[in-house]
């Protein structure tokens, strides 16, 4: 049996956010087997698996998301989150700290980002086309 990842997200995305992106998001929330569509309680991490998405009070959109992802839809899911915050140089002199992190829990301690320890996920920044794979 593979591994069960509980996966909790919770992204601001800009009101610059391309449609496309948009879509996909709620292609991932709506559809039978999207990512982000399953609903009810929690087959092995406990609670219950959810997902919103709707216009932020500040402008933008609020996406909330927990969901059970299993060890072989990962690179799918990575893809979804390199879609909806995608990688950004790290914050230095003359440019400005990320505007968003995504951390993904893995099955037994700490947070682990995409690629890197905690909150080393991927951050704001040029969005690639939909449909394109990161390498």
């Amino acid at each position: 049996m593979a591994d069960l990842y509980a996966l909790d997200l919770a992204f601001d995305l800009l009101g610059s956010t391309p449609d496309d992106v948009l879509a996909q998001v709620r292609r991932e929330l709506t559809s039978p087997d999207g990512l982000l569509s399953a609903r009810g309680p929690a087959w092995r991490v406990g609670g219950m698996l959810v997902g919103e998405f709707a216009p932020a009070e500040r402008g933008g959109w609020a996406l909330t998301a927990r969901q059970e992802v299993h060890e072989e839809q990962l690179p799918e899911m990575e893809d979804l989150l390199l879609l909806v915050a995608p990688p950004h140089p790290p914050a230095g002199p003359g440019r400005p700290a990320p505007l968003l992190r995504a951390r993904v829990p893995g099955p037994a301690g700490p947070a682990r980002g995409p690629r890197g320890p905690a909150g080393a996920g991927p951050a704001v920044g040029a969005w690639p086309r939909c449909g394109t794979r990161s390498g």
